[in-house]
């Protein structure tokens, strides 16, 4: 039992040690509040910061998807576009500087899943996958 707890010494002093490490990587960003789409309600929206720093939307309005880019200001760089027809979009940054969009449609009674390749300035690439 006694080797089993000089043993956990160094790990609980390495943990402490790093903390103020952490405390410093740690800090907080403000982010300025800005209208995604004026002329349309966004709902549920959902963003991914690109390798620069810029920041897409994505969300749903009514039957339509939409996405829009931000600088790290805030300042929007382009005008909000449509970019699918579907619901519940997610977003993620690619490794390219490119996005990638994943959405739901309606079919009948079922849900079907789709996938869109997005460029560096949230515009569509290729058509649409469905997954």
């Amino acid at each position: 039992m006694r080797h089993a707890a000089r043993s956990s010494v160094p790990l609980v002093c390495a943990l402490l040690l790093a903390m103020p490490v952490r405390a410093a990587l740690a800090r907080t960003i403000e982010v300025p509040a800005f209208a995604l789409d004026a002329a349309a309600e966004a709902v549920v929206p959902h963003v991914a910061v690109g390798a620069d720093g810029s920041m897409l939307f994505a969300w749903q309005s009514g039957a339509d998807v939409r996405v829009r880019l931000f600088a790290q200001s805030g300042a929007a760089l382009a005008a909000a576009a449509t970019v699918a027809t579907g619901a519940a979009p997610r977003l993620a940054a690619d490794t390219r500087g490119g996005y990638v969009l994943a959405y739901l449609r309606a079919s009948g009674c079922r849900l079907h899943l789709f996938g869109r390749r997005l460029d560096a300035a949230g515009q569509p690439v290729g058509a649409e996958i469905a997954v």
